[in-house]
């Protein structure tokens, strides 16, 4: 589960679903933690259906129900009602949860060691970005290894300054964000210990850049933007769960301590 790849595996999923035909319908339901429900309506047992299903895609289902119309019809009315066919095909749909509530009474849980400044404004557009690049250039050109974190996620644009001028900008702005880290956690069911916190930040040292006294950038984007990223931006924001949920630990401070660990 360490390759998770958000678009890949639900379409891989859906291919799986539409190569069977041992159902009159079937729903897939991809919930705020980005795993996958099935409900399946059929005449038959499902029993060969599940098991195989399973087997193929085992880290990745939570549940799989057999529904009936008429004994189950809350289940089947919800589902109607939220779910979209699935192209080419006539009888598989698929539907998105998101998370709508937020938990603002946050106690911190785990102490970093390095100092931490914020950049915040309720107000848009004066210069929270340029002031957070500004300052973090000036202590890396003065030998300091600096992390720079974009956490505004849904406006971002932090990492893009770092990738815009480059050859490689469209690598850069594949790089994982710490919203693909909320995504990827629950979907490991929060076993970080599957994650690999390399593929969330990317590094820039270039004398050019920040001078000679050996500082270096470490730039965690708040998401990746590049052009195959950008149709799952909605989904992917959408399920930013940044409550305790089932973990004791806070997910932002499980995320920091765990870079500063890497990096130190």
């Amino acid at each position: 589960m360490a390759n998770y790849n958000f678009n890949g595996i639900k379409n891989k999923i859906i291919e799986f679903i539409k190569e069977r035909n041992d159902f009159d319908r079937c729903y897939i339901v991809r919930n705020i933690y980005s795993r996958f429900t099935f409900y399946i309506i059929s005449p038959i047992d499902i029993q060969g259906f599940e098991a195989s299903l399973k087997d193929q895609f085992s880290d990745w289902v939570d549940n799989i129900q057999q529904i009936s119309e008429l004994d189950d019809k809350f289940i089947f009315n919800d589902l109607s009602s939220t779910s979209s066919l699935v192209e080419n095909s006539d009888n598989v749909f698929f539907s998105e949860r998101h998370v709508e509530n937020t938990n603002w009474f946050i106690k911190e849980t785990l102490k970093l060691k390095t100092p931490v400044t914020s950049f915040y404004s309720f107000k848009g557009g004066v210069g929270r970005t340029t002031a957070t690049i500004l300052t973090a250039l000036l202590l890396a050109r003065q030998g300091k290894k600096v992390l720079l974190i974009d956490f505004d996620l849904e406006a971002p644009g932090l990492a893009s300054v770092f990738a815009s001028q480059e050859d490689n900008s469209e690598k850069l702005l594949g790089v994982k964000g710490f919203v693909d880290f909320l995504v990827d956690y629950e979907a490991n069911k929060r076993e970080i210990a599957k994650l690999s916190i390399d593929d969330y930040y990317f590094v820039r040292n270039e004398q050019v850049l920040i001078g000679s006294n050996g500082g270096e950038l470490i730039i965690v984007p708040a998401i990746a933007t590049d052009s195959n990223s950008a149709d799952s931006y909605i989904d992917k924001l959408s399920k930013a769960n940044i409550k305790y949920g089932f973990g004791k630990d806070y997910i932002p401070d499980l995320f920091l301590k765990t870079l500063e660990d890497k990096i130190n």
